[in-house]
């Protein structure tokens, strides 16, 4: 495959969890990808995984919380590629307690990272690939759709990329832009996302539901696995990407009583 005709594909927090996932998936797939995360030496190990299936690997150490990160991604990657196809918005962290006692930092350091990540990335990629098209998605979660106690962070923040995701989605419509959205709401999968939850003791309700929900993430689906179904999905076109039960579930019991206490 020319360079110029090879698909480019970027992924962010690629260097662990989802997000190697999306670059295996997206390698295999013959995508040249361009993999962001703030570990370097991870990302090293999956641009020797990855070129060992001869696609080109870019690597790029950056941190998305920084809202200038995405402008010089975007130059970087136009500088080496010369055109994007798609975008897989996956960085994401959680953090868990009283959401009255959370400190305005956590607060803010998850805002960053879960959804001004996503806004940033589309404020960067969007101009550039609105005449060619591609796709952009957009890595939520099962806690976009219905929130639950002690995660108000990771809710809220989730929730946002779901609604902007479909803001987005109708602008692009609306103008003609041949840029399509995916939104994806994964329930469990196994990464390390509740690596920094307190597991230890569940004295308190929140401990349990951090020991519950750092077991049930443990026992989740394969994540090379998830990131295979979720673009095979995105091939479709689908803009709802929800591959778990669950999530089907937690939805229609949502709707449901919003419904009936209206």
């Amino acid at each position: 495959m020319k360079k110029d005709e090879q698909s480019v594909a970027v992924v962010t927090g690629a260097a662990r969890g989802i997000g190697r996932g999306f670059a295996r998936s997206l390698a295999r797939r013959g995508y040249a990808v361009v993999i962001v995360d703030i570990d370097a030496v991870a990302l090293g190990s999956l641009q020797s995984e990855l070129e060992s299936l001869g696609v080109q690997v870019f690597t790029v150490v950056q941190d998305v919380a920084d809202p200038g990160a995405f402008n010089r991604l975007r130059d970087h990657i136009l500088s080496r590629f010369g055109k994007l196809d798609l975008v897989v918005n996956n960085a994401g962290i959680l953090t868990s307690g009283r959401s009255w006692e959370i400190e305005p930092e956590a607060w803010q350091r998850v805002a960053n990272i879960n959804l001004w990540s996503a806004v940033n990335s589309s404020r960067a990629f969007v101009p550039c690939m609105a005449k060619s098209g591609g796709r952009i998605v957009n890595v939520a979660s099962m806690g976009g759709l219905a929130a639950g106690p002690w995660l108000a962070p990771y809710c809220v923040t989730k929730y946002g990329v779901v609604a902007f995701s479909e803001c987005l989605s109708a602008e692009l419509e609306a103008e003609g832009i041949p840029i399509r959205i995916s939104v994806v709401c994964p329930s469990a999968v196994r990464t390390g996302i509740a690596d920094s939850l307190d597991a230890s003791s569940g004295e308190s309700p929140c401990e349990s539901m951090d020991t519950a929900l750092t077991k049930m993430i443990s026992e989740g689906t394969d994540p090379d696995a998830f990131a295979d179904r979720v673009m095979d999905e995105v091939q479709q076109g689908k803009f709802w990407i929800l591959i778990h039960d669950d999530v089907h579930e937690a939805v229609k019991s949502r709707t449901a009583d919003i419904l009936a206490n209206a």
